[in-house]
């Protein structure tokens, strides 16, 4: 029983930290992901040393070595988690801006070309896109955290006036090296 809940605790600390560092606007995981191996190293060997004391009282052998071999596999891999982790966390909120980005554009670029096919014309604002009912609200652009600044492309047809495109205002250069205006 002392042995499960050494377990959960330190999980539990674990999903703290976890979660502290990707809730925070900052995002910055090396510093948990030091104090975590920090720890790790000295609480995990100490760990089995114990058990490999224990081992030797143990009614049943063959289960309570199986039992250890779990937990060390489960160490190793929350270790190998937490590095992956660390290594790859610099650029998420990025990324996630990116992602989310991409996704509102492809959004309000469906849902132009739709209410264009729907009513024969095209939009002259999204806020009529919105009172027409084919968006439930303008999406934020996540680079400049607004939703009245997009930037919208116009059509050069003199016939069928109107928004046939939109692009992000933020000039910033993203991950992938091009600018979020361009996408």
């Amino acid at each position: 029983m002392k042995r499960h809940a050494e377990g959960l605790l330190w999980l539990a600390w674990l999903g703290c930290a976890f979660a502290a560092a990707l809730s925070s606007q900052n995002c910055y995981l090396p510093v948990p992901a030091v104090a975590w191996a920090a720890t790790t190293l000295i609480v995990i060997p100490l760990h089995f040393l114990k058990a490999w004391r224990r081992l030797q009282e143990a009614p049943n052998k063959g289960a309570f070595t199986a039992w250890v071999a779990f937990e060390a596999l489960c160490t190793l891999g929350l270790i190998g988690a937490m590095v992956w982790l660390s290594l790859s966390s610099p650029h998420s909120p990025a990324k996630f801006r990116e992602r989310v980005l991409r996704s509102n554009l492809q959004t309000v670029r469906s849902t132009l070309e739709q209410y264009s096919i729907d009513l024969h014309r095209r939009p002259q604002s999204l806020d009529e896109v919105v009172a027409t009912g084919y968006l439930r609200a303008i999406p934020t652009d996540p680079m400049t955290k607004r939703n009245d600044s997009w930037t919208l492309e116009w059509s050069s047809d003199a016939k069928n006036p109107g928004i046939v495109n939109v692009h992000s205002s933020s000039q910033s250069v993203s991950t992938q090296g091009t600018k979020y205006c361009d996408w």
